[in-house]
């Protein structure tokens, strides 16, 4: 926990500075993004065009060591560098335009704190789905979660998305059914209960 606050006061610092900078993209607008969001697709694109292509051979975890070990003696020059590359994209190399201008005013309203007590699978789904993080889980989960053979292979991963976020793909399983809106589905032997609503707003608000 102490490197996860850690962290995150780290990032909140940077997106102090990066705010008053002026320094975006010309497809971007000059007011009205959150400095959080502003510098979280700012790391996006700079990992995917510069950290990931950096060395063929490296797995990710590398990579990212070798860019901490180059710029942890000046890490201040580091992150201005990184913020004038950020100004000079001529557009969003991976949708980072659509995920600041549109997806994330959207999990703002639907991760709002009134609208999480009454937030339903549809809209657990839909954000769920507009997180990169559980894109990518989604696609790396085995096979035979959803039910599919082990040599299946798609390029599309919204049903992969709306099973892991939604109803169990297979009935035979006791797996979570909606992810901290309802619990597993219970046994026969079981009494059903209601969903757990504090936790699930526990998690989504807090982490």
């Amino acid at each position: 926990m102490a490197e996860w606050n850690s962290t995150l006061s780290l990032l909140r610092d940077l997106a102090r500075r990066l705010d008053p900078s002026g320094k975006r993209p010309k497809w971007l607008p000059r007011d009205g993004i959150p400095p959080s969001v502003h510098l979280d697709q700012l790391l996006h694109a700079f990992y995917y065009e510069e950290v990931r292509p950096s060395d063929e051979g490296a797995r990710s975890v590398e990579k990212v060591e070798a860019f901490y070990e180059r710029n942890k003696p000046d890490p201040e020059r580091a992150f201005d560098k990184g913020v004038e590359w950020w100004s000079q994209l001529s557009d969003a190399p991976h949708s980072e335009d659509e995920m600041i201008l549109l997806r994330a005013p959207r999990l703002k309203e639907l991760l709002s704190p009134a609208r999480i007590k009454t937030l339903d699978e549809d809209g657990f789904v839909e954000a769920s789905s507009m997180v990169n993080a559980f894109r990518t889980h989604a696609r790396q989960v085995e096979n035979s979660y959803y039910g599919l053979a082990p040599d299946h292979y798609e390029t599309e991963d919204q049903h992969r998305r709306e099973c892991l976020a939604g109803s169990t793909p297979d009935a035979n399983r006791n797996e979570p059914h909606f992810w901290l809106a309802r619990p597993r589905r219970p046994r026969p032997s079981e009494i059903p209960c209601p969903p757990n609503v504090a936790l699930r707003e526990a998690v989504l608000r807090h982490g």
